[in-house]
């Protein structure tokens, strides 16, 4: 079966606000960590990413699934079966249930980031080899995640990792890249993306009663 990328969400690109700076004792997300970030597939054609936040449990983006019939995930190089158990459109949240294995899940930031503290974007951009970047955290607008760490098409549903104590914890799900809106089109931003908070993922999680 082929599969085609769908294009990825868009958001206007907004004003930040200052903060301050935090410690950071991480390097780069490690095998372990990385190893949490999956990719999805519909029989739709899209590609999306996922992230594994509990045993045979995996968060994407709601927009990347949302209408599909079927949705598979890889997990140890092969495509699985996975089952829609919840999502939430307007916060483009979905939670998943697929045989995630022997993976562990990537636990969630209990707390919010600071200005300037640095982030890794993690995901599969055009449905291909999975992709780190590193950026820096920049505001949070209107409940939004707003980052300096580029993504690309195809990593919606992705981690954005933080530091804690020298553990990556998952600080929130990659939504889309930024851009701006010009003679009828959207005009990617390099080095400028949008992810749903931590907060916002745990309240979904526990309301959905997963």
């Amino acid at each position: 079966m082929i599969f085609w990328v769908k294009t990825v969400y868009l958001t206007s690109v907004l004003a930040v606000v200052c903060g301050a700076a935090v410690a950071n004792e991480c390097v780069w997300p490690d095998d372990h960590t990385q190893a949490a970030i999956l990719s999805v597939a519909t029989n739709d054609g899209s590609y999306a990413s996922g992230v594994v936040i509990a045993p045979n449990r995996v968060l994407t983006a709601a927009h990347a699934v949302s209408g599909a019939d079927q949705t598979f995930v890889r997990v140890n190089r092969y495509f699985r079966d996975a089952s829609l158990i919840t999502m939430d459109l307007e916060k483009d949240l979905a939670v998943m249930h697929v045989d995630t294995g022997d993976v562990q899940p990537i636990r969630l930031s209990s707390r919010k980031p600071i200005k300037d503290e640095p982030v890794w974007a993690v995901g599969y951009p055009h449905a291909r080899f999975k992709t780190t970047s590193v950026g820096t955290f920049q505001d949070i607008h209107e409940g939004v995640l707003h980052t300096s760490a580029s993504i690309d098409a195809g990593e919606s549903g992705g981690g954005l990792l933080a530091c804690d104590k020298g553990d990556f914890v998952l600080a929130g799900m990659l939504r889309g890249y930024g851009a701006y809106h010009q003679d009828g089109k959207y005009i990617k931003i390099e080095n400028h993306s949008v992810s749903v908070t931590a907060q916002d993922i745990e309240r979904f999680v526990q309301f959905s009663g997963d």
